[in-house]
């Protein structure tokens, strides 16, 4: 029999641990939008994924600066040989095994730069990446936002397609009293029918509708949805078309990007220039052998040697690199421009989109009203026989549809103003001040191997051991 010794810090203990998973249970099923955007941010695959792939390209520069370094080589040797020897009168053989053990270092002297050239392209297309990781933040961001938004117009349809099949409900039910005692005729009821059966139709697409916007929720956001609700704050945008299209082409990642990917092409230019150039290498080598022929009498060998090599003829390939690289410069041109363009075209269709829906929900909030006071009028006429049961479903109708179409526009003008901020670069953690943990931060990360690139290589492999 096991017996269990449960003393009072081992309940603290419990209980300490049960009160951590409660509150953070709690923190995670209650969503702003910042808590959500937090989640997406630390968590999406897309992000994790492209962030290991910003430290694999540090590499690169690790591997071009080892171009400086010595290289050692252990080279050792066991093998057989046979020996025959003949004379007129006899034959001779003799099976050894020569052993040698040696090292080898060589150091490249000189190389026409194209080693710091190495480096500086390999530099050049890690900050590079780091543009190119702001904008798939960004993106990521942007689709967190639209997944959070279509969960809460989903929720508020669904609110009013439950608020319109109520009203239809009693709206049935007292077209059926009128009809019991004979002032409707059977077709008003059928009509109020008709438009019940259409009501929960409405339901059942609000309901599934709702389920979809949660899916996407989970999948854009990583939590599954609860108790989200609409932020108190908008982020600050340009006061100015103008204004928005300076920033689009200051601060658009993905501009940026193309910008920096013309430096890479024009250092890749410099690198090809350069591979004309003569290189030279000194080497050093020590060996020692064992003679099985001497009893393993030891051999010892050192060597020195200066390497020249000077290319004269490569059948072409070091002009059509020069020319590939003057291409690709000119292709980076033609880039940034098309970038730049179709950045700017959306920055301004979705300022003129939020302008527009801006005016909708006006005339939407407006709709609503005048629509209420239709319905009020319309049922008191209907009261007293001069409307129809038809008139007055047809009113609460176009309440709903103005109610649906004002969620709709209302959730639109919010998904426009973070569009805007994200082609306009500012859909960052950073930017949006999300409570993360801690940010990763690309430019920090690039600084460090910027400042250490070229001034002191062993704090450079160093850093990059312990990051």
């Amino acid at each position: 029999m096991f017996r269990f010794n449960i003393n009072n810090s081992f309940i603290l203990v419990f209980t300490t641990i049960i009160m951590a998973m409660i509150i953070t249970y709690t923190d995670i099923k209650a969503q702003s939008l910042n808590v959500s955007l937090a989640n997406a941010y630390s968590n999406h695959p897309l992000l994790f994924s492209e962030r290991i792939g910003e430290r694999v390209l540090s590499e690169d520069v690790a591997e071009a600066l080892s171009g400086w370094k010595p290289q050692v080589y252990l080279d050792g040797s066991l093998g057989k040989n046979i020996v025959t020897t003949k004379t007129s009168t006899t034959e001779k053989t003799d099976n050894n095994f020569p052993v040698s053990v040696g090292i080898v270092v060589s150091k490249k002297i000189y190389d026409g730069g194209r080693t710091n050239q190495s480096i500086k392209i390999a530099d050049t297309k890690l900050n590079a990446n780091n543009s190119r990781l702001a904008a798939i933040e960004n993106q990521v961001l942007l689709g967190a936002v639209k997944a959070y938004f279509n969960l809460l117009k989903e929720q508020d349809l669904l609110n009013v397609a439950i608020k319109n099949k109520d009203v239809i409900e009693r709206q049935l039910e007292a077209t059926k009293d009128r009809f019991d005692v004979g002032d409707l005729t059977i077709t008003d009821v059928s009509q109020a029918e008709a438009r019940l059966s259409d009501a929960n139709a409405n339901l059942v697409k609000a309901e599934a509708d709702l389920n979809s916007a949660k899916a996407v929720f989970f999948s854009d956001i990583g939590l599954e949805p609860d108790n989200v609700f609409y932020p108190e704050d908008m982020p600050v945008l340009p006061q100015n078309l103008q204004s928005l299209i300076d920033d689009v082409k200051k601060s658009n990642p993905k501009v940026i990007n193309a910008r920096k990917m013309k430096l890479v092409a024009e250092e890749e230019l410099k690198l090809a220039l350069k591979e004309m150039s003569i290189s030279l290498d000194i080497q050093a080598s020590a060996n020692q052998a064992w003679d099985p022929n001497t009893f393993f009498e030891e051999q010892r060998y050192f060597d020195v040697s200066a390497n020249f090599k000077m290319p004269l003829y490569k059948g072409g390939k070091d002009k059509a690199n020069i020319r590939k690289s003057r291409e690709k410069i000119n292709k980076s041109n033609a880039n940034i421009d098309d970038i730049l363009r179709e950045e700017a075209e959306k920055a301004m269709l979705i300022w003129n989109n939020i302008e527009s829906l801006n005016s909708q929900i006006i005339a939407f909030k407006s709709s609503i009203k005048a629509n209420e006071i239709a319905l009020d009028g319309v049922v008191q006429e209907e009261n007293v026989g001069a409307r129809t049961v038809i008139d007055v479903l047809d009113a609460e109708n176009e309440l709903f549809m103005a109610r649906a179409n004002l969620i709709k526009t209302n959730i639109n003008r919010y998904i426009a103003t973070y569009e805007l901020l994200e082609v306009i670069g500012g859909m960052t953690a950073r930017g949006l001040d999300l409570p993360v943990s801690s940010f990763y931060d690309s430019d920090e990360y690039y600084n460090k191997m910027s400042d250490l690139t070229g001034k002191n290589e062993t704090s450079l492999l160093n850093f990059l051991d312990n990051n």
